[in-house]
């Protein structure tokens, strides 16, 4: 660092700059607080040490003060500055013995002793006045660093980025802001210069990476008035979320424009990438957990959003890297950060309940309504998947915990804005049946939907899709009918309920009926056959359902042929095969999208080959200006995602074309931003499954290396994640040449980084 030519220098200009800087810290530390009793005492010091320097880097050759501070370059004064703040700022031991008194007397004079002397002023010691009370006079260094109006101060600030730079508390951060301010509003009189700190310096790369931590920690907990963060109108509505009625609620909470920035949150996010920083990134994030997770939520999902956008718009080789790498940024922490916070808005607390018709509030959760709308105005597909991820959560709770989930999760949908359409949402417009089942059921029993009319007008809307409805709505009353209680007991399905489900589904056309249904063993029969299997067995189950339903034995014969009991004075197939045609979706509506992309999903997998022709496929229409091909894209992605709970029961085949395929969509970049995050996620997750656990074990396992072998390549991307895959204890013993082979990678990628 040349302190006078600027930041761009070579090696020998760096070594010399750099030791002169040090020197000029040790003749100041010498020469004590004494030489900032008053502006003309600290610039006549300043301007010998300059003169005196190596090199004359700080340009002390002109005797005049004036020209000389004015020959100070930005590297130097930031130095100072950080200086001065340390010094100005040190904790004072509490010793009031005498001998530490007379210590502290002797070292006074001192260094006003060593003042006069380099002055060449004898006598400059013996007016008591400038003694200054052993203190370092921060007034006097402000109206000193006000002589500086032709630097460019956002170029003192970029400055700080050296290797000794490091805030040790609050109070340095509150001095180091203020000298920084005092210059800074010197040179704004002149020209147009900002006067507080740019966030901008604060939040490029530095090379001093645990001081910019620093920095960015303090900052985060001071109040607006030491430091006021610069956001947009969205950071802005983001930071809103802990004020009510223009009352701070989260009251510790002293900055919540800091949590909202983008430009902080993301700088977090790379730094929780370096190993060594990570736990520190986390005490921090988890600060801001405790204090305001509203503004974390939304501003990390809306950070995601754009990041994410970024990258899909840029052009160009190295806006592309940029981008990429602000997408891949601190994923390990974000989905730390998200694994904390969706049961903090989308869970109930345990032990508690909610008031006025809201979800409980956890306490660090101040403001849930307004948190969740303005999450819900960033991205209403986030709530939903959130809302799902909830509720997967408590696959292995006990009943009764997941029965408060979703009463917890409808209390949200209901404080959001246009409860209605939010609702109808939930319910009709995400891939997952079990959850909107399940809701439905649980609002069904609190009065809140009519169950058979709703039914009803899901099977009227699922066009190409009802065998697919059919099949779920069975699979769900058989998973859960064995559980079932009155209504009066809260269970997650009522008598009530299984009653009015099964009365529809017999009331189901032939043709329906008729449909091929796969099962896990292999074998294929019909939906009739399978709705016959549950009916005798709910039955059985539930006697009191015998009031209301049919038996097998006492069905009607056009009853029988609907569940699958052969009926020989009827034959449909020619009727059926005539209405193989009738009702094709429209080219573009979502039975359109559906159907076709069930139609790729074919073509996968007929063979390895087959899937690798569909994932070239699926990238151009990622890139296309196509609207049914984005939709038919984001549809496949969606659905294999969904699909992942099942993968331990698929045959030997499907699984390595699946693995293969997911593999794909990581390496071709297919997914990215939180896509990505859980794409990475179920394959580490698959990985860590013992092999030799269980046959549904060992799978999930092989799925877990196809898919990792495609996408070897990137793993120098994220070292994080490398560091999870080497830590699986069977990986490390019967796979250790790809251990060896990712450890390789990240310290490869490890050394050319530091290079």
């Amino acid at each position: 660092m040349n302190l006078m030519g600027g930041p761009s220098s070579d090696n020998n200009n760096n070594g010399a700059s750099s030791s002169s800087s040090a020197t000029l810290i040790h003749i100041l530390l010498d020469l004590g607080p004494a030489c900032t009793s008053n502006a003309g005492t600290l610039r006549e010091a300043l301007r010998l040490v300059t003169q005196k320097l190596p090199n004359n880097n700080y340009g002390g050759n002109n005797t005049n003060n004036n020209n000389a501070m004015l020959s100070w370059k930005e590297p130097a004064v930031a130095r100072l500055i950080h200086f001065f703040a340390a010094v100005g700022t040190k904790p004072v031991t509490n010793n009031n013995s005498n001998n530490s008194a007379a210590a502290n007397e002797k070292e006074n004079a001192l260094s006003a002793a060593f003042v006069g002397a380099w002055i060449n002023d004898p006598d400059w010691n013996k007016d008591t006045s400038n003694m200054n009370g052993g203190e370092w006079n921060l007034e006097v260094i402000s109206q000193v660093l006000s002589d500086l109006p032709h630097l460019h101060w956002p170029l003192v600030g970029r400055s700080f980025d050296f290797p000794e730079f490091k805030i040790r508390d609050g109070r340095h951060l509150e001095v180091l802001l203020a000298l920084f301010r005092a210059g800074a509003s010197a040179a704004q009189q002149q020209q147009q210069q900002p006067q507080q700190l740019p966030l901008d310096v604060i939040t490029v790369e530095w090379s001093n990476r645990l001081g910019q931590l620093s920095l960015l920690e303090h900052l985060l907990a001071c109040p607006p008035n030491v430091y006021s963060f610069s956001v947009d109108n969205e950071e802005a509505l983001d930071a809103s979320t802990v004020i009510v009625d223009g009352t701070l609620i989260a009251t510790n909470c002293p900055n919540p424009r800091g949590w909202a920035s983008s430009k902080v949150l993301q700088r977090l996010l790379h730094l929780s990438d370096d190993k060594n920083l990570h736990p520190k990134v986390r005490d921090i994030f988890v600060v801001g957990l405790l204090s305001c997770p509203e503004i974390i939520l939304c501003a990390l999902v809306r950070l995601q959003l754009s990041v994410a956008r970024s990258a899909d718009q840029a052009s160009g080789g190295d806006a592309r890297a940029v981008a990429a790498a602000n997408a891949g940024a601190g994923m390990p922490m974000k989905g730390e950060l998200m694994r904390e916070l969706i049961p903090l808005f989308f869970k109930p607390t345990p032990g508690g309940g909610g008031q006025g018709g809201h979800p409980p509030q956890h306490n660090v959760v101040r403001n849930m309504p307004g948190a969740l709308r303005r999450l819900w105005s960033i991205s209403q597909n986030t709530v939903v998947a959130a809302c799902i991820e909830a509720w997967r959560s408590t696959a292995n709770d006990p009943p009764t915990l997941r029965f408060g989930t979703v009463v917890h999760i409808i209390g949200v949908v209901r404080i959001l804005p246009s409860p209605e359409n939010a609702i109808a949402t939930i319910l009709n417009g995400n891939k997952d049946p079990e959850f909107s089942l399940t809701v439905a059921f649980v609002m069904a029993d609190h009065d809140m939907l009519q169950l058979r009319p709703w039914l009803t007008d899901r099977w009227n809307t699922a066009g190409a899709n009802k065998g697919m409805f059919a099949v779920a709505l069975i699979s769900y009353v058989g998973k859960n009918y064995p559980h079932a209680s009155p209504r009066r007991n809260k269970p997650l399905v009522s008598i009530e309920n299984l009653s009015t489900t099964l009365q529809f589904v017999l009331s189901l056309d032939n043709e329906t009926m008729n449909g091929a249904v796969p099962t896990p063993s292999g074998k294929v029969v019909t939906l009739g056959e399978s709705v016959k299997a549950i009916v005798d067995a709910c039955l059985v189950r539930h006697p009191s359902l015998a009031e209301v339903l049919p038996t097998t034995s006492n069905l009607s014969s056009a009853a029988a042929s609907n569940i699958g009991i052969p009926n020989n004075a009827d034959n449909s197939g020619a009727s059926n095969s005539q209405n193989q045609n009738q009702n094709r979706p429209t080219p573009g509506s979502q039975d359109d999208i559906e159907e076709c992309a069930n139609q790729y999903f074919q073509q996968i997998y007929a063979s390895e080959e087959s899937a690798r022709k569909v994932v070239e496929m699926l990238k151009s229409f990622k890139a296309s200006g196509n609207a049914r091909e984005n939709d038919i894209f984001a549809c496949m992605i969606h659905n294999l995602f969904d699909e992942y709970r099942f993968f331990s029961k698929y045959p030997e085949k499907e699984l390595r074309i699946t693995g293969i395929l997911f593999g794909l969509l990581i390496k071709e970049q297919l997914v990215s931003s939180i896509t990505l995050g859980i794409a990475l996620r179920y394959v580490l997750e698959a990985l860590r499954k013992p092999p030799t656990q269980s046959p549904q074990s060992g799978k999930m396992f092989r799925f877990g290396m196809f898919a990792l072998e495609q996408f070897k390549e990137r793993l120098h991307e994220w070292p994080q994640y490398c560091s999870h895959i080497v830590q699986i204890p069977h990986l490390r013993e019967g796979y250790a040449a790809l251990v060896g082979e990712i450890e390789g990678v990240v310290m490869d990628d490890g050394q050319n980084s530091a290079a």
